[in-house]
């Protein structure tokens, strides 16, 4: 049998011992990095960058996808560096259709703001900054505005924006004021689709409504009108965001993520039936159990006592009836 020498030996130790350390710090700090990345395993849905940009730092970025498929959000803080590493990793976010923001007191500056404005959906809370990018010579020079260019035009940046970058000199950096973000429409969130939305009433103040389909019957005994939730309104439900909860307010989650999440909802049906003589309205939402609402209506009318949706469908039904009451909430 031959034995391994005792050099080779210590080698194995010393590697396993390194090996062990590294998955034990990985493990309690619970932050794996790769490079200026990573990934807080409380939020599998967020990779965050912080910290200069290196060459490598575009396959670091790769590793951290791998580590983090479910990813969603990328959050910078970032001076720039590498104008290559910037634009492969803006390639990959635009692919991965993931969104980006910039939270308030960090700063995402020159070779960081080609991965900001790869975003599906882009925010920027903190300080953005742009300048002329170099390559490394004429020929790299005019290469690197080259692909700036093209994947800019990809990303929808608005000519402004291209014009003060390529305007600004290397050696200073050209930062957006508010006004400037609003003006050039840099932020931005998922588009609603196309389609109508909120035209029948069903969020007690701080939910969705749906899409009326049919109604008939207006100010008599048997007014009807049904309707059904359709993808348009969950998302302007997520762009209004009462919760808090996409990037644009704070939050992680995108506006998609938002629909997806409300998905189950989707295709949901709903009627409402009201005899408007006796000032009586029945609704119905799916499955769930009937809801009731019967004229002269009591004091309280917030949005805890879910009568906002079904007053303003009465108000849809029986026009001439809600004008002789008080119906306001």
């Amino acid at each position: 049998m031959v034995r391994p020498s005792l050099r080779l030996l210590a080698v194995i130790v010393l590697l396993s011992l390194v090996a062990v350390c590294s998955l034990s710090s990985l493990v309690i700090a619970g932050t794996p990095s790769f490079g200026p990345f990573t990934v807080d395993l409380s939020e599998p849905t967020v990779i965050r960058m912080s910290g200069e940009i290196d060459a490598e730092d575009a396959l670091n970025f790769r590793r951290a996808l791998q580590y983090a498929p479910q990813a969603r959000l990328v959050v910078l803080d970032s001076p720039g560096g590498s104008v290559y590493a910037g634009l492969l990793i803006a390639d990959d976010v635009f692919e991965h259709k993931l969104s980006t923001v910039i939270p308030s007191g960090a700063s995402c500056m020159s070779a960081c703001s080609l991965i900001f404005f790869a975003g599906l959906e882009r925010q920027a809370h903190g300080k953005l900054g742009v300048h002329q990018m170099t390559g490394g010579g004429a020929t790299g020079t005019q290469l690197a505005v080259s692909d700036i260019i093209e994947l800019m035009t990809r990303f929808e940046v608005p000519a402004d924006v291209l014009a003060i970058m390529f305007r600004t000199p290397a050696e200073t950096v050209y930062i957006f004021s508010d006004e400037e973000i609003a003006r050039f429409n840099i932020n931005r969130s998922a588009r609603v689709p196309d389609g109508k939305f909120g035209d029948y009433p069903l969020a007690s103040c701080s939910g969705w409504n749906g899409t009326l389909t049919k109604s008939s019957g207006q100010n008599g005994r048997n007014a009807r009108m049904s309707g059904i939730v359709t993808e348009p309104d969950l998302v302007e439900y997520c762009e209004r965001d009462p919760g808090g909860e996409t990037i644009r307010n704070g939050g992680t989650k995108t506006v998609g993520e938002c629909a997806k999440e409300l998905a189950y909802e989707m295709n949901t049906r709903m009627r409402t039936v009201a005899n408007c003589e006796s000032g009586v309205l029945r609704f119905f939402y799916g499955s769930k159990p009937e809801r009731t609402m019967k004229l002269p209506l009591p004091d309280d009318r917030s949005c805890a006592s879910g009568l906002p949706p079904l007053i303003d469908q009465f108000q849809m039904l029986c026009p001439r009836m809600a004008q002789r009451y008080d119906l306001q909430h």
